[in-house]
C-alpha cells in the first residue's frame, strides 16, 4: 500500500506543480506573430497588426518581440513601431534589441533562435476602438537576414515583471 502511494504521488505532484504554475500566469489580452519570408526582411516590408473592436477597457502594456537565428549578421537590431488607435497615430517607439554578445553568443531565450522581448508602452485600450501596430527594422544594411519573426504582445503587466 505505500509504495502505490508513494508512486501515485510521485506521477501525480509534478502535473499539480504545473497546472498551479500556469494558473498564476495570466494569458496576454492579445498576441500576434508575423513570419518573415525566407527570415528576408527589406525595410519596405512593414508588418501590420490589427487589434479590432477591443473587447475590454482598461491599462495594458504593449510589448514587442523578435526572433533571430544565427544568419542575423549583427548584434543589434532596431525596430519601430508606430501604434493607431482608430486610425489616429498616438505614438512612434524605436526599440533597440541585443541580440548576441560581442562573441556572437545569442542573448535571449530560444535554443534554434534567440528570442527578445521589449516592454514599448502603456496602452489606454478603450473597448470598441480598433488598434494598429506597423512595425518596421530600421538598421543601415537593407535586406537583412536572419530575423524570422516579430510579435507583439498586449498584456497587463509589463514584459519585465
Amino acid at each position: 500500500m505505500r509504495t502505490s502511494f508513494n508512486t501515485t504521488l510521485r506521477l501525480v505532484l509534478p502535473v499539480l506543480l504545473v497546472a498551479m504554475m500556469w494558473s498564476c500566469n495570466k494569458m496576454p489580452y492579445y498576441a500576434q506573430y508575423a513570419n518573415i519570408e525566407n527570415q528576408h526582411w527589406d525595410s519596405r516590408d512593414t508588418l501590420l497588426f490589427e487589434l479590432h473592436d477591443a473587447d475590454t477597457t482598461a491599462l495594458q502594456h504593449l510589448s514587442l518581440g523578435v526572433r533571430a537565428i544565427d544568419a542575423y549578421k549583427y548584434r543589434k537590431l532596431n525596430l519601430g513601431i508606430d501604434v493607431y488607435d482608430n486610425g489616429k497615430k498616438c505614438s512612434s517607439n524605436v526599440i533597440a534589441y541585443e541580440l548576441f554578445s560581442e562573441r556572437g553568443i545569442r542573448k535571449g531565450d530560444g535554443v534554434v533562435y534567440s528570442e527578445n522581448e521589449k516592454y514599448v508602452r502603456s496602452l489606454n485600450i478603450v473597448k470598441g476602438h480598433t488598434y494598429r501596430f506597423k512595425v518596421y527594422h530600421l538598421m543601415r544594411l537593407d535586406p537583412i537576414d536572419g530575423i524570422s519573426n516579430v510579435y507583439i504582445q498586449i498584456s497587463d503587466k509589463p514584459a519585465d515583471e
